[in-house]
Protein backbone atom coordinates (compact mmCIF):
# COMPACT_ATOMS: atom_id res chain seq x y z
CA UNK A 1 0.00 0.00 0.00
CA UNK A 2 1.05 3.68 -0.81
CA UNK A 3 1.74 4.86 2.71
CA UNK A 4 1.86 8.81 1.23
CA UNK A 5 3.21 11.67 3.45
CA UNK A 6 -0.50 12.72 4.19
CA UNK A 7 -1.46 9.27 5.32
CA UNK A 8 1.22 8.12 7.62
CA UNK A 9 0.64 11.79 9.36
CA UNK A 10 -3.04 11.35 9.35
CA UNK A 11 -2.17 7.66 11.37
CA UNK A 12 -0.30 9.71 13.64
CA UNK A 13 -2.71 11.86 14.50
CA UNK A 14 -4.97 8.84 14.39
CA UNK A 15 -3.34 7.21 16.83
CA UNK A 16 -3.26 10.71 18.94
CA UNK A 17 -6.93 11.04 19.13
CA UNK A 18 -7.93 7.14 19.72
CA UNK A 19 -5.17 7.37 22.91
CA UNK A 20 -7.26 10.77 23.64
CA UNK A 21 -10.61 8.78 23.54
CA UNK A 22 -9.41 6.03 25.51
CA UNK A 23 -7.91 8.30 28.21
CA UNK A 24 -11.15 10.40 28.10
CA UNK A 25 -13.13 7.27 28.21
CA UNK A 26 -11.27 5.83 31.11
CA UNK A 27 -11.39 8.72 32.72
CA UNK A 28 -15.20 9.29 32.71
CA UNK A 29 -15.48 5.50 33.72
CA UNK A 30 -13.20 6.11 36.82
CA UNK A 31 -14.83 9.69 37.42
CA UNK A 32 -18.19 7.44 37.57
CA UNK A 33 -16.73 5.25 39.31
CA UNK A 34 -15.10 7.75 42.37
CA UNK A 35 -18.86 8.92 42.45
CA UNK A 36 -20.03 5.71 43.40
CA UNK A 37 -17.44 5.50 45.98
CA UNK A 38 -18.55 8.65 47.36
CA UNK A 39 -22.44 8.01 47.29
CA UNK A 40 -21.56 4.95 49.41
CA UNK A 41 -19.43 7.00 51.87
CA UNK A 42 -21.71 9.38 52.20
CA UNK A 43 -24.99 7.16 51.71
CA UNK A 44 -23.82 4.24 54.04
CA UNK A 45 -20.78 4.33 55.19
CA UNK A 46 -20.52 7.65 56.76
CA UNK A 47 -23.94 7.45 58.42
CA UNK A 48 -23.67 4.25 59.82
CA UNK A 49 -20.30 5.06 61.49
CA UNK A 50 -22.56 8.49 62.41
CA UNK A 51 -25.11 6.37 63.73
CA UNK A 52 -23.26 3.92 65.77
CA UNK A 53 -21.55 7.11 67.19
CA UNK A 54 -24.80 8.95 68.30
CA UNK A 55 -26.30 5.78 69.47
CA UNK A 56 -22.68 4.97 71.66
CA UNK A 57 -23.34 8.44 72.96
CA UNK A 58 -27.00 8.02 74.05
CA UNK A 59 -26.64 5.01 75.58
CA UNK A 60 -23.91 6.24 77.41
CA UNK A 61 -26.15 9.59 78.56
CA UNK A 62 -29.25 6.86 79.36
CA UNK A 63 -27.26 4.73 81.92
CA UNK A 64 -25.55 8.38 83.12
CA UNK A 65 -28.92 9.13 83.80
CA UNK A 66 -30.08 5.61 85.33
CA UNK A 67 -27.38 6.16 87.51
CA UNK A 68 -28.24 10.09 88.11
CA UNK A 69 -31.59 8.88 89.06
CA UNK A 70 -29.92 7.31 92.39
CA UNK A 71 -28.76 10.34 93.97
CA UNK A 72 -31.30 13.07 92.84
CA UNK A 73 -31.92 15.30 95.74
CA UNK A 74 -35.54 16.14 94.82
CA UNK A 75 -38.46 15.35 93.09
CA UNK A 76 -37.54 18.58 90.53
CA UNK A 77 -34.27 16.71 89.67
CA UNK A 78 -35.45 12.94 89.78
CA UNK A 79 -37.67 14.10 86.85
CA UNK A 80 -35.43 16.59 85.45
CA UNK A 81 -33.22 13.13 84.61
CA UNK A 82 -36.13 11.19 83.95
CA UNK A 83 -36.66 13.83 80.87
CA UNK A 84 -33.14 12.98 80.16
CA UNK A 85 -33.24 9.36 80.09
CA UNK A 86 -36.01 9.47 78.17
CA UNK A 87 -34.63 11.82 75.40
CA UNK A 88 -31.07 9.92 75.32
CA UNK A 89 -33.62 6.64 74.39
CA UNK A 90 -35.34 8.19 71.75
CA UNK A 91 -32.22 9.02 70.19
CA UNK A 92 -31.30 4.85 71.07
CA UNK A 93 -34.24 4.31 69.45
CA UNK A 94 -33.43 6.43 65.92
CA UNK A 95 -29.90 5.48 65.71
CA UNK A 96 -30.66 1.81 65.75
CA UNK A 97 -33.68 2.52 63.39
CA UNK A 98 -31.11 4.40 61.09
CA UNK A 99 -27.88 1.35 61.60
CA UNK A 100 -31.56 -1.01 60.78
CA UNK A 101 -32.04 0.76 58.15
CA UNK A 102 -28.57 0.68 56.66
CA UNK A 103 -27.95 -2.52 57.48
CA UNK A 104 -28.73 -4.00 53.96
CA UNK A 105 -26.00 -1.50 52.16
CA UNK A 106 -23.10 -2.91 54.71
CA UNK A 107 -21.37 -6.17 54.38
CA UNK A 108 -22.22 -9.64 56.63
CA UNK A 109 -20.04 -8.68 59.34
CA UNK A 110 -21.26 -4.85 59.32
CA UNK A 111 -25.01 -6.52 59.19
CA UNK A 112 -23.76 -9.05 61.96
CA UNK A 113 -22.77 -6.49 64.30
CA UNK A 114 -25.74 -4.36 63.74
CA UNK A 115 -28.04 -7.98 64.63
CA UNK A 116 -25.72 -8.31 67.77
CA UNK A 117 -26.03 -4.53 68.97
CA UNK A 118 -29.77 -5.24 68.83
CA UNK A 119 -30.06 -8.39 70.78
CA UNK A 120 -27.92 -6.99 73.54
CA UNK A 121 -29.91 -4.09 73.27
CA UNK A 122 -33.03 -5.27 74.69
CA UNK A 123 -31.32 -6.86 78.00
CA UNK A 124 -29.52 -3.40 78.66
CA UNK A 125 -32.82 -1.76 77.85
CA UNK A 126 -35.27 -3.98 80.19
CA UNK A 127 -32.31 -3.58 83.28
CA UNK A 128 -32.52 0.25 82.57
CA UNK A 129 -36.11 0.45 82.86
CA UNK A 130 -35.51 -1.73 85.82
CA UNK A 131 -33.65 0.12 87.73
CA UNK A 132 -35.39 3.35 87.16
CA UNK A 133 -38.56 1.74 88.11
CA UNK A 134 -37.21 0.40 91.44
CA UNK A 135 -35.16 3.70 91.92
CA UNK A 136 -38.90 5.97 91.10
CA UNK A 137 -40.39 3.18 93.88
CA UNK A 138 -38.10 3.83 96.41
CA UNK A 139 -37.76 7.63 96.29
CA UNK A 140 -42.02 7.50 96.20
CA UNK A 141 -42.30 5.08 99.05
CA UNK A 142 -38.49 5.41 101.09
CA UNK A 143 -38.71 1.67 100.43
CA UNK A 144 -35.07 0.74 101.14
CA UNK A 145 -35.91 -3.23 99.89
CA UNK A 146 -36.14 -1.43 96.39
CA UNK A 147 -33.17 0.81 96.43
CA UNK A 148 -31.40 -2.27 97.76
CA UNK A 149 -33.27 -4.27 94.48
CA UNK A 150 -32.28 -1.52 91.90
CA UNK A 151 -28.62 -1.47 93.14
CA UNK A 152 -28.52 -5.46 92.65
CA UNK A 153 -30.24 -4.98 89.20
CA UNK A 154 -28.28 -2.34 88.35
CA UNK A 155 -24.79 -3.94 89.23
CA UNK A 156 -25.67 -7.93 88.25
CA UNK A 157 -28.30 -6.81 85.25
CA UNK A 158 -27.46 -3.59 83.82
CA UNK A 159 -23.83 -3.45 84.33
CA UNK A 160 -22.81 -5.74 82.72
CA UNK A 161 -25.70 -5.36 79.58
CA UNK A 162 -23.87 -2.26 79.44
CA UNK A 163 -20.50 -3.62 78.94
CA UNK A 164 -21.93 -6.23 76.18
CA UNK A 165 -23.46 -3.00 74.52
CA UNK A 166 -20.47 -1.32 74.40
CA UNK A 167 -18.45 -4.40 73.03
CA UNK A 168 -20.83 -4.40 70.67
CA UNK A 169 -20.94 -1.02 69.76
CA UNK A 170 -17.19 -0.82 69.75
CA UNK A 171 -17.33 -3.65 67.52
CA UNK A 172 -19.24 -2.08 65.34
CA UNK A 173 -17.78 1.20 65.33
CA UNK A 174 -14.96 -0.33 64.52
CA UNK A 175 -16.17 -2.57 61.32
CA UNK A 176 -17.81 0.68 60.22
CA UNK A 177 -14.53 2.18 60.48
CA UNK A 178 -12.41 -0.01 58.23
CA UNK A 179 -14.90 0.10 56.02
CA UNK A 180 -14.94 3.54 55.26
CA UNK A 181 -11.37 3.35 55.47
CA UNK A 182 -11.49 0.64 52.66
CA UNK A 183 -13.68 2.49 50.59
CA UNK A 184 -11.30 5.38 51.27
CA UNK A 185 -8.42 3.30 49.78
CA UNK A 186 -10.16 2.08 46.58
CA UNK A 187 -11.51 5.54 46.15
CA UNK A 188 -7.23 6.56 46.06
CA UNK A 189 -6.78 3.34 44.72
CA UNK A 190 -8.64 4.60 41.86
CA UNK A 191 -7.35 8.30 42.02
CA UNK A 192 -3.75 6.31 41.49
CA UNK A 193 -4.44 4.42 39.13
CA UNK A 194 -6.29 6.93 36.92
CA UNK A 195 -3.20 9.03 37.56
CA UNK A 196 -1.11 6.66 36.15
CA UNK A 197 -3.56 5.75 33.80
CA UNK A 198 -3.49 9.23 32.37
CA UNK A 199 0.31 9.59 32.53
CA UNK A 200 0.85 6.81 30.42
CA UNK A 201 -1.86 7.64 27.74
CA UNK A 202 0.18 11.17 28.31
CA UNK A 203 3.35 9.69 27.43
CA UNK A 204 1.89 7.44 24.77
CA UNK A 205 0.82 10.76 23.03
CA UNK A 206 3.80 12.49 23.36
CA UNK A 207 5.63 9.54 22.03
CA UNK A 208 3.30 8.68 19.19
CA UNK A 209 3.58 12.81 18.45
CA UNK A 210 7.41 12.69 18.16
CA UNK A 211 7.75 9.83 16.40
CA UNK A 212 5.36 11.08 13.76
CA UNK A 213 7.13 14.62 14.09
CA UNK A 214 10.55 13.12 14.06
CA UNK A 215 9.73 10.27 11.20
CA UNK A 216 7.90 13.29 8.97
CA UNK A 217 11.12 15.44 9.72
CA UNK A 218 13.48 13.43 8.85
CA UNK A 219 11.05 11.98 5.52
CA UNK A 220 11.14 15.41 4.37
CA UNK A 221 14.45 17.17 5.31
CA UNK A 222 16.76 15.23 4.15
CA UNK A 223 15.06 14.68 0.43
CA UNK A 224 14.59 18.53 0.87
CA UNK A 225 18.58 18.91 1.26
CA UNK A 226 19.57 16.93 -1.13
CA UNK A 227 16.80 18.80 -3.65
CA UNK A 228 18.34 21.79 -1.91
CA UNK A 229 21.90 21.02 -3.10
CA UNK A 230 20.45 19.43 -6.53
CA UNK A 231 19.04 23.06 -6.82
CA UNK A 232 21.78 25.05 -5.93
CA UNK A 233 24.17 23.16 -8.49
CA UNK A 234 21.79 23.83 -11.46
CA UNK A 235 22.02 27.54 -10.72
CA UNK A 236 25.49 27.26 -10.83
CA UNK A 237 25.32 25.49 -14.22
CA UNK A 238 26.49 22.10 -13.15
CA UNK A 239 23.32 20.99 -15.10
CA UNK A 240 25.17 17.89 -15.82
CA UNK A 241 24.44 16.02 -12.32
CA UNK A 242 21.51 14.13 -13.64
CA UNK A 243 19.66 12.29 -10.80
CA UNK A 244 18.64 12.34 -7.18
CA UNK A 245 17.95 8.65 -6.23
CA UNK A 246 15.13 8.50 -3.79
CA UNK A 247 13.33 4.54 -3.38
CA UNK A 248 10.01 6.09 -1.01
CA UNK A 249 6.70 5.83 -1.77
CA UNK A 250 5.05 8.88 -0.88
CA UNK A 251 4.68 12.78 -2.36
CA UNK A 252 8.28 14.13 -0.72
CA UNK A 253 9.76 10.94 -2.86
CA UNK A 254 7.50 11.75 -6.18
CA UNK A 255 8.81 15.07 -5.90
CA UNK A 256 12.20 13.80 -5.66
CA UNK A 257 12.25 11.80 -8.77
CA UNK A 258 10.18 14.88 -10.45
CA UNK A 259 13.69 16.79 -9.96
CA UNK A 260 15.83 14.28 -10.94
CA UNK A 261 13.61 13.95 -14.15
CA UNK A 262 13.68 17.75 -14.79
CA UNK A 263 17.60 17.54 -14.34
CA UNK A 264 18.00 14.69 -16.97
CA UNK A 265 15.90 16.64 -19.19
CA UNK A 266 17.90 19.93 -18.47
CA UNK A 267 21.20 17.12 -18.85
CA UNK A 268 19.59 16.34 -22.47
CA UNK A 269 18.62 19.37 -23.73
CA UNK A 270 22.03 20.60 -22.66
CA UNK A 271 23.31 18.24 -24.61
CA UNK A 272 21.62 18.76 -27.25
CA UNK A 273 22.15 22.41 -27.38
CA UNK A 274 25.85 21.91 -27.38
CA UNK A 275 25.81 19.64 -30.35
CA UNK A 276 23.72 22.22 -32.00
CA UNK A 277 25.92 24.90 -31.19
CA UNK A 278 28.73 23.12 -32.62
CA UNK A 279 26.51 21.95 -36.27
CA UNK A 280 25.97 26.15 -35.97
CA UNK A 281 29.88 26.74 -35.67
CA UNK A 282 30.84 24.58 -38.50
CA UNK A 283 27.97 26.16 -40.29
CA UNK A 284 29.45 29.09 -39.56
CA UNK A 285 32.76 28.57 -40.48
CA UNK A 286 31.48 26.88 -43.55
CA UNK A 287 29.47 29.97 -44.90
CA UNK A 288 32.43 32.53 -43.88
CA UNK A 289 34.75 30.53 -46.33
CA UNK A 290 32.09 30.76 -48.58
CA UNK A 291 31.83 34.17 -48.17
CA UNK A 292 35.49 34.86 -48.44
CA UNK A 293 35.21 33.24 -51.83
CA UNK A 294 32.19 35.44 -52.76
CA UNK A 295 34.46 38.52 -51.46
CA UNK A 296 37.33 37.19 -53.81
CA UNK A 297 35.16 37.18 -56.71
CA UNK A 298 33.70 39.73 -56.19
CA UNK A 299 36.38 41.82 -55.77
CA UNK A 300 37.74 39.86 -59.33
CA UNK A 301 34.56 40.29 -60.83
CA UNK A 302 35.23 44.29 -59.84
CA UNK A 303 38.60 44.39 -61.26
CA UNK A 304 37.30 43.28 -64.62
CA UNK A 305 34.37 45.29 -64.59
CA UNK A 306 36.92 48.52 -64.28
CA UNK A 307 38.83 47.05 -67.16
CA UNK A 308 35.94 46.39 -69.08
CA UNK A 309 35.03 50.12 -68.41
CA UNK A 310 38.27 51.66 -69.61
CA UNK A 311 38.20 49.63 -72.66
CA UNK A 312 34.24 50.72 -73.48
CA UNK A 313 35.29 54.62 -72.55
CA UNK A 314 38.40 53.88 -74.66
CA UNK A 315 35.69 52.48 -77.03
CA UNK A 316 33.70 55.42 -76.88
CA UNK A 317 36.49 57.99 -77.27
CA UNK A 318 37.53 56.05 -80.57
CA UNK A 319 33.97 55.90 -81.71
CA UNK A 320 33.50 60.09 -80.98
CA UNK A 321 37.01 60.82 -83.01
CA UNK A 322 35.62 58.77 -86.15
CA UNK A 323 32.63 60.24 -85.67
CA UNK A 324 34.19 63.35 -85.75
CA UNK A 325 36.41 62.03 -88.43
CA UNK A 326 32.90 60.73 -90.46
CA UNK A 327 31.46 64.07 -89.84
CA UNK A 328 34.52 66.24 -91.27
CA UNK A 329 35.03 63.71 -94.27
CA UNK A 330 31.40 64.30 -95.23
CA UNK A 331 31.56 68.04 -94.73
CA UNK A 332 34.48 67.62 -96.62
CA UNK A 333 32.54 65.64 -99.49
CA UNK A 334 29.88 68.02 -99.46
CA UNK A 335 32.48 70.65 -100.05
CA UNK A 336 33.79 69.12 -103.12
CA UNK A 337 30.55 68.14 -104.53
CA UNK A 338 29.86 72.19 -104.08
CA UNK A 339 32.85 72.65 -105.64
CA UNK A 340 32.53 70.44 -108.45
CA UNK A 341 28.64 71.87 -109.23
CA UNK A 342 30.41 75.43 -109.58
CA UNK A 343 33.20 73.82 -111.64
CA UNK A 344 30.43 72.12 -113.19
CA UNK A 345 28.06 75.41 -114.28
CA UNK A 346 31.66 77.32 -115.28
CA UNK A 347 32.41 74.52 -117.65
CA UNK A 348 28.49 74.81 -118.79
CA UNK A 349 28.94 78.35 -118.95
CA UNK A 350 32.29 78.42 -121.02
CA UNK A 351 30.79 76.04 -123.03
CA UNK A 352 27.62 77.88 -123.97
Amino acid sequence: MRLTLARRLGLGFGIIIALMLVNAGYSLWSLRALERADERLSDAAFPKVQAALVLRAAMNEASAMTRGLFVAGDDDALRALRERRFTALTEVDAAQETLARLASAGDAEVVAAIDSLARRERPWREAQDRVAELVMIAHRDADPEARAEALSVQRDAAGPASDRVREALDSLLMLTTEDVAQMRAEADALRATQRWVMLGVGVAMAVVAVAVGVGTARRILRPVQRLVEQSEAVARGEIYVTSVDDDGNDEVSDLVRAVGRMSGTLHTLATSLSSQSMNLAAAGAQIAATNDNLTSGVRRQSEQLATVSAAVEQMTASASSVADNANRVAQAARDAGARASEGGESVTRTVA
